[in-house]
């Protein structure tokens, strides 16, 4: 992973059933008339029909704003950009990337993705699949995005995950060594010692304290 931003979204979507890839190479994709140049997406994520988790008795939810509850029995295909700065909003999502990407999920490669969320057909037999989502992950929302992408405010992100780490404290401190993320390990060992963050704040709002 190549940023913070990205290593929060692809936790994010792991969180919420999704199999993620980060770094996607799109190969000899074009800029339309300019000449082939490789590019890669953030994060290639897919959630099977009906992908449930449980601990002890309960049903992990999903965060509403990236798995619908009428989208649950569905495929769900999603191609995220994660921005922790600035960004374009017409560059987002090119078309040859998002052809690519449809081949790569074994789709229709000349679906109509003209929307944030588009039902997508499989390419062999022709019958509805799923869901194809366009999403954003952002610390800034601009006029418009929405009619690219969904738009998920990365610090309500963080707060979806700091949530699930915190009520499940007892599992997740106890395996945080098996998540394959230092950052993620920080935010269990923090949600795990409030009184650290305590400390934090204290040290921002009173840096001379120290």
């Amino acid at each position: 992973m190549s940023n913070y931003g990205e290593e929060l979204a692809y936790w994010y979507l792991r969180l919420n059933g999704f199999f993620p890839i980060t770094d996607f190479v799109f190969h000899s994709v074009r800029n339309g008339n300019q000449n082939s140049y490789n590019a890669d997406a953030d994060i290639l994520a897919i959630r099977p029909p009906n992908a449930h988790e449980k601990i002890d008795d309960d049903m992990l939810e999903c965060d509403i704003e990236i798995v619908d509850n009428n989208e649950d029995s569905k495929n769900i295909f999603v191609y995220c950009e994660v921005k922790t700065g600035d960004y374009d909003i017409p560059k987002l999502f090119p078309e040859e990337r998002i052809k690519y990407s449809l081949r790569r999920f074994g789709l229709n490669p000349e679906t109509p993705i003209i929307r944030p969320v588009t039902i997508i057909e499989n390419r062999l037999s022709r019958t509805e699949s799923g869901f194809f989502k366009k999403v954003l992950i952002a610390n800034k929302k601009k006029n418009n995005v929405d009619e690219k992408a969904i738009f998920i405010d990365l610090n309500s992100a963080i707060l979806f995950i700091c949530n699930r780490f915190k009520k499940y404290d007892a599992y997740k401190y106890g395996s945080r060594m098996f998540f394959d993320s230092s950052l993620t390990q920080l935010l269990i060992h923090l949600i795990h010692n409030p009184s650290l963050i305590e400390d934090i704040k204290s040290l921002i709002n009173n840096p001379s304290s120290v």
